[in-house]
C-alpha cells in the first residue's frame, strides 16, 4: 500500500502540502525530512508517525503487517 505524507502549518491547521505516493511510510518520512531541511524526530502519534517543526507539522500513517507477514 502506498504511503503519503501530510505537511500542516502549526499555526492556521492548513495543509500546505501532500508528498507522495512512496513505496513505504520510512521512505514518506525520509522525503519530509528533505523538504523541511532538518533532522526530524519521528513519535508515533496514534495512527500516524509524526514530527515537528516550528512552523510545521509532518505527519506520515503508520504501515501494519497483515497476520500472514508476521
Amino acid at each position: 500500500m502506498p504511503s503519503f505524507a501530510t505537511i500542516t502549518e502549526i499555526e492556521t491547521g492548513e495543509i500546505v502540502q501532500q508528498l507522495g505516493p512512496f513505496d513505504s511510510a520510512n521512505l514518506a518520512r525520509l522525503a519530509c525530512g528533505q523538504v523541511s531541511g532538518e533532522l526530524l524526530r519521528w513519535e508515533i502519534a496514534g495512527l500516524n508517525w509524526e514530527a515537528r517543526t516550528e512552523t510545521q507539522v509532518f505527519q506520515v500513517q503508520r504501515e501494519w503487517m497483515s497476520e500472514a507477514e508476521e
